[in-house]
């Protein structure tokens, strides 16, 4: 399915304006993105994801996603998760390129996939659909915990989150026409993820924009 920048973008500005918010109100002896000590979650801690741990996942995600809507039939949904797991393929290319260590991204990708293959063998592809609908918490818990954990959540794009919201509400609507779970709970998880986003960041931005 189509996994965008919940995962990538909103995670690094949200660390970027909250330095920007910090100098604003004077503290100046914060040297940098140090961790929840100083009102900051770092988003590639906590919980142990990073960039490309997260575009391992949803490579791997998004091949099953193609496979599982080849399989099912519902070919007007075939080009989203061709797209999305093609476009992961070339991330994963450049930061290799880089010349990071992807080993261990590599081993959660895989470990994924046995998972997922554990899944679908003995449940049928009916169970694959709905492990793959949950598993699109897997990307999206990164970016609440680190809204949750940051003292102020300015980085988060609501734009981004209210065309999440949108869009798993669409997904929706195309499984309830097409009645399969799998693609239902991907809207359930998509929908409740987004709104978890939004009521995080509108709920600070009083205190946040109040004048010191």
């Amino acid at each position: 399915m189509c996994n965008r920048s919940p995962l990538f973008g909103v995670l690094t500005t949200d660390e970027r304006n909250t330095r920007q918010y910090r100098h604003r109100r004077g503290d100046h002896h914060d040297s940098g993105f140090s961790g929840p000590a100083n009102g900051q979650a770092d988003p590639n801690q906590g919980l142990g994801w990073s960039v490309w741990h997260l575009a391992a996942l949803g490579f791997v995600v998004n091949v099953d996603w193609f496979l599982y809507m080849v399989e099912q039939q519902l070919w007007a949904a075939v080009l989203a998760p061709a797209v999305t797991f093609v476009s992961y393929a070339v991330i994963l290319w450049a930061l290799w390129r880089t010349g990071r260590d992807l080993r261990s991204s590599y081993v959660r990708g895989l470990a994924l996939t046995v998972l997922l293959f554990v899944v679908g063998v003995t449940g049928g592809w009916g169970s694959l659909g709905v492990a793959l609908g949950l598993s699109y918490g897997i990307q999206l818990a990164p970016s609440i915990w680190t809204a949750y954990r940051t003292a102020d959540p300015s980085g988060v794009s609501p734009g981004t989150w209210w065309i999440g919201l949108v869009e798993a509400v669409l997904w929706g609507v195309f499984g309830f026409f097409h009645m399969d779970p799998g693609i239902l709970t991907f809207s359930v998880v998509g929908i409740t993820g987004s709104a978890i986003i939004l009521v995080r960041y509108y709920s600070t931005r009083r205190w946040v924009e109040a004048p010191a």
